[in-house]
């Protein structure tokens, strides 16, 4: 007879396969439409472009001129997105010092070729901030949209630093200070709204470094490889951090068989060893090939200060020592050679040769000895982009680590270790048509939408001559600023200036935040978990800035009496997230959700807790979708409406019994509207990056599954299709983003180009008279619709029947049971004889959409056994 595979509509595994009988058990990048299976829309490359980092954060919006740019922040870069160009907004490492870092602010204008900046430096010495002659000063006028006007920064050498008098002074050198890295004098006046700032950069010195004509500059190279070795006092340069080179001190010599343009790229290079507080190494891309090289004979102890090496170079003897040489990882310096031909003798002066620039003294076997040649001597700087984040979660271990600790304690942990915080993730939101961002537990930044594109965009967009190739040309000159920058010591308006209390001026932006956002009914920028007024971290605290300028959160602002105000959470130890959605804000900590919703008169806000002990799996595991707020927990899933309610769930154990806790932080949901779903990515047990995702159709309530590597979403409705990124490769610490639900396939992630994209479902297993007869299949008629792609004559979809004797019996047979089905398939003979039989639907072809019908089986008993 025939029968009717009708399943009801979601996945269901919360029971056995059998048990689930009459519904889906399994699938993959599928969804339900009307109660009907369907395949999920496919994905193109957005841009052939990849760009830095893991992503964990995508913000869309628009400009007041209509231009649609999309945020991306990830583990190592900050970009925005415009027209399918990635332009890199990173902010600069601070490189000030003291008890009140960040830019200094200037006093007075600065304007033509005027060759004296003067600066006010709170701190009351201006050696406490840490410049010093042979520092670059980038000058800059941050500004709000609608305060002021763009300015781009431009580049001061300076010369000679002066700090006895008040103001301090930096002075340019003569005549060819400004306008330094070929970019451009601007004049930069002081307002009613901006005041100018000058930004430390150190030149790339070591007070240790070697001097003679041979061996002399801050950038070492060696034969066979791309590590560069660069020589900097105080770098704080950490593992995954990035460099840019602004100007080399002198043109590459030819004799390492590299060239200016090998370190003059305006992405800049990846620091892939952090040494020690003077010495790093980068990895160019281009390697050094006629330096010095020999092979180590026999053994070097770690304690060795002799080594014999044998080699083609026969003039080993005519190098002036001292000179310095690589084994492995290790830098040794070499003080005399002995023997005219090969083998020579490599002899150190002692133990205290072992272990240069910070590497480890090591037991090396016929290893690699290759000289190391000092280059570019001279004034090289580079611009260090603030310190990466982990792309995934570390254990925080140590005393006085964590949340309330807040003290690395330990000071041998190196700048950009990843021991000492969570994983990298964004805040980032606008404030108007600009941008304010903040890495979790880190500083906040500002970004001027005017400042993306023109010729303030970059320096020095081509060389005026030869000599200028030692500058890099096209680095990004339009970077997001520190917030407390804007605004300055004489703008009120901008931070707390009460002269009658006699306080120095300071914007008193959080030094630390965890989470940040703009509540647009007021404009005021909100801060959650953050550092109060006197710089003390507190995970708890609520903070929100005033409700005209970004860049003011005191409470004494004189302009702004009152609207500046903060509140610590009580029900927990920390803020984990923050949800804005209409008129309230939902705050979850580790103990509670607070909703936190706006008040007006002299309160501002009121907060409230909702429910105790409501998980969250991570900071971004909630979305917004529908008027509701949802998110993924430790093992529910929840949904917000005024109330908080467990959403009901038919594949619940399947998700948590098979979820890497380690790795919660970087779960994340996503709303997809147009199919009124909300899809929850996360790790599987056994994985550290995201494999795996669950998918709620909040109209019709039910659940699917499916693989997906996916690490951000954005789906704003300011673009036709949602955005998502994904890892295009670790080793290259690339990414890329998609355009998802546009055509049906895949996308080769090694060559992006267009393949066929599998996808299934696949049912319970069923039977007749409750099992206690074989049933024989022999016939199959389909009912799909295939929606798009293939011909007539092609394989659109394979059907599988699997079957089963008893429920526990490990081997499904599928052999004489899979049917080759097109659009023009009437029906299919098959074989298949069992107790129990499911059914499954795949295609894995090119071009191929379909949605499932009612298809039907001939289906009839077959005796006993």
């Amino acid at each position: 007879m025939l029968k009717k595979i009708v399943f009801q509509p979601g996945i269901n595994k919360e029971g056995t396969n059998y048990s689930a009988e009459g519904g889906w058990y399994n699938s993959d990048k599928i969804r339900f439409r009307k109660g009907r299976p369907e395949k999920i829309g496919g994905w193109t490359q957005q841009s052939a472009d990849t760009f830095l980092g893991v992503c964990r954060k995508l913000h869309n919006w628009m400009t007041l001129d209509s231009e649609n740019y999309l945020g991306i922040g990830t583990d190592s870069k900050v970009y925005v997105e415009y027209g399918t160009t990635f332009y890199d907004i990173t902010p600069s490492y601070d490189y000030s010092k003291g008890t009140s870092p960040g830019p200094s602010f200037l006093t007075a204008d600065l304007g033509g070729l005027v060759t004296n900046v003067t600066i006010n430096i709170t701190d009351g010495d201006i050696a406490a901030k840490g410049w010093k002659a042979g520092d670059v000063a980038r000058i800059s006028s941050p500004f709000v949209s609608g305060e002021g006007g763009p300015a781009p920064f431009e580049y001061v050498h300076i010369a000679s630093v002066d700090g006895s008098g008040d103001p301090d002074v930096l002075t340019a050198t003569a005549s060819t200070g400004r306008a330094y890295f070929k970019s451009t004098i601007q004049s930069h006046f002081q307002n009613a709204d901006v005041s100018p700032t000058a930004e430390r950069i150190p030149k790339a010195i070591v007070t240790d470094a070697p001097t003679t004509s041979t061996t002399g500059g801050p950038v070492a190279v060696h034969n066979g490889s791309s590590n560069v070795l660069i020589r900097q006092d105080d770098h704080a340069c950490g593992e995954g951090d990035y460099v840019t080179f602004l100007q080399l001190g002198a043109a590459v010599p030819v004799g390492v068989s590299l060239a200016n343009s090998d370190f003059t790229v305006p992405t800049g290079f990846r620091v892939v060893r952090s040494l020690d507080a003077d010495n790093y190494e980068i990895d160019i891309g281009s390697t050094a090939a006629t330096t010095k090289t020999g092979t180590l004979v026999g053994t070097l102890s770690s304690s060795g200060t002799s080594l014999v090496i044998t080699t083609s170079d026969n003039d080993w003897d005519l190098l002036a020592t001292p000179f310095w040489v690589k084994i492995e990882d290790e830098y040794l310096k070499i003080n005399s050679v002995s023997g005219t031909t090969s083998p020579f003798t490599l002899t150190l002066s002692g133990s205290g040769d072992r272990a240069q620039f910070g590497s480890t003294a090591e037991e090396h076997t016929s290893a690699s000895v290759n000289e190391v040649k000092f280059i570019c001597d001279g004034d090289t700087y580079l611009l260090h982009d603030i310190n990466s984040g982990p792309a995934i979660f570390t254990e925080v271990t140590g005393w006085g680590r964590g949340s309330w600790g807040e003290g690395a304690w330990d000071e041998s942990i190196l700048p950009g270790d990843s021991s000492t915080s969570g994983v990298r993730i964004w805040s980032v939101d606008n404030y108007g048509e600009d941008l304010v961002l903040c890495p979790r537990d880190g500083v906040p930044y500002y970004w001027d939408a005017s400042e993306k594109k023109g010729s303030g965009g970059i320096i020095n967009t081509s060389p005026a001559s030869s000599a200028d190739t030692k500058i890099t040309v096209g680095v990004p000159n339009a970077q997001a600023v520190p917030l407390s920058s804007i605004g300055g010591p004489s703008d009120p308006g901008y931070s707390y200036s009460n002269e009658s209390e006699g306080i120095a001026a300071s914007s008193h932006v959080p030094t630390k935040v965890r989470q940040m956002m703009v509540f647009p009914q007021s404009k005021m920028l909100i801060a959650f978990g953050c550092a109060d007024r006197g710089g003390n971290f507190n995970p708890m605290l609520v903070r929100w800035s005033s409700d005209k300028y970004p860049g003011s959160w005191d409470p004494l602002d004189i302009d702004n009496p009152g609207t500046t105000s903060f509140m610590p959470l009580t029900v927990g130890s920390e803020i984990i997230a923050a949800a804005r959605a209409k008129m309230e804000i939902l705050i979850w900590t580790d103990a509670a959700v607070y909703r936190m919703a706006w008040s007006g008169g002299t309160t501002y806000f009121s907060f409230g807790v909702l429910s105790h002990n409501i998980s969250i799996a991570g900071p971004l595991a909630y979305t917004v979708a529908g008027d509701k707020i949802y998110w993924m927990g430790d093992r529910n899933f929840y949904v917000y409406d005024g109330t908080i309610t467990i959403i009901p769930c038919t594949v619940l154990d399947y998700v948590f019994s098979d979820f890497n806790y380690s790795q919660r932080q970087l779960s994340f949901a996503a709303p997809n509207p147009a199919f009124s779903e909300v899809i929850f990515f996360y790790c599987t047990a056994d994985s550290e990056t995201i494999d795996r995702y669950v998918t709620y159709n909040y109209e019709e309530a039910v659940w699917a599954i499916g693989s997906m590597d996916r690490t951000s979403w954005s789906d704003s409705g300011l673009r036709e299709n949602p955005l998502a990124t994904r890892i295009i490769s670790s080793d290259d610490n690339t990414s890329k983003l998609y355009e998802h639900e546009i055509g049906t396939n895949d996308v080769d992630i090694a060559t992006g180009i267009s393949m066929g994209m599998e996808s299934f479902i696949e049912s319970s297993y069923f039977d007749i008279e409750d099992g206690d007869r074989f049933s024989f299949i022999s016939r199959i008629i389909p009912d799909v619709q295939f929606t798009s792609g293939g011909t007539s004559a092609s394989n659109d979809m394979t059907i599988e029947i699997k079957k089963k004797d008893f429920p526990n019996q490990d081997v499904e047979e599928v052999s004489a049971s899979s049917s080759s089905v097109t659009r023009s398939t009437t029906q299919d003979y098959v074989r298949v004889r069992g107790r129990q039989a499911s059914v499954k639907f795949s295609t894995d072809e090119e071009d191929v959409d379909w949605r499932l019908g009612d298809s039907r089986i001939d289906i009839r008993p077959d005796g006993r056994r």
